[in-house]
């Protein structure tokens, strides 16, 4: 079941399509509102959030940041086993693309970041790009599948590994940086176009 920002969430059809009873629903919910996936409004009930413009940039820019430093440090550290997981990988998002499995391509997009950021030995790094992860892989879900769901974006995932295995840091860094960028130009043209999911 996939509700889309600001839609309203209706805790009997939930509890129906989950075969459970009210409380376990109103619990996930609470924890939900706690982790700011869904607002509670007082006499209206629960919607889920609508994503911020402003956060989104900010998580985006953060990203960048940090995986343009981790890919050129692994750049130049990178040892064949390092090479060897992205290659799998990247074999599980062209398994994912073939059979349009938004669910499988989201983890193993997930997987080949952080295995770069893992590679830098900084755990407070990883973690940022992590959270960044998630932030942007909410928002990219929202897309019309054609748009991220493709071959550009694991093109970019293809060209980072080649520039790994030659060791060549500027060019790993720039496609890293670009891969975020075209992440974020989709997002900003998608708030235009559908501007009730999201908010300043």
């Amino acid at each position: 079941m996939k509700l889309l920002p600001g839609s309203f969430i209706d805790k009997s059809v939930l509890c129906r399509e989950m075969n459970v009873s009210r409380q376990p629903v109103t619990t996930a919910l609470s924890q939900l509102e706690r982790e700011g996936l869904v607002e509670v409004l007082p006499q209206r009930g629960s919607y889920v959030t609508r994503l911020s413009r402003k956060a989104i940039a900010e998580s985006l820019g953060i990203r960048a940041a940090l995986e343009s430093y981790a890919t050129r440090r692994m750049a130049e550290r990178a040892t064949e086993a390092d090479l060897a997981k992205l290659d799998a990988i990247v074999a599980d998002l062209d398994e994912a693309l073939q059979n349009h499995d938004e669910t499988k391509y989201v983890a193993a997009n997930h997987a080949f970041h952080l295995a770069i950021a893992g590679s830098s030995g900084f755990g407070k790094l990883v973690n940022q790009v992590d959270i960044g992860l998630a932030m942007t892989a909410r928002a990219a879900r929202m897309l019309p599948s054609d748009i991220w769901l493709n071959q550009s974006f694991q093109e970019h995932h293809r060209d980072i590994v080649s520039a790994l295995r030659k060791h060549d840091g500027v060019m790993a860094c720039d496609i890293a940086a670009a891969h975020i960028d075209t992440l974020g130009e989709a997002l900003l043209r998608y708030s235009v176009e559908r501007p009730e999911y999201f908010v300043d």
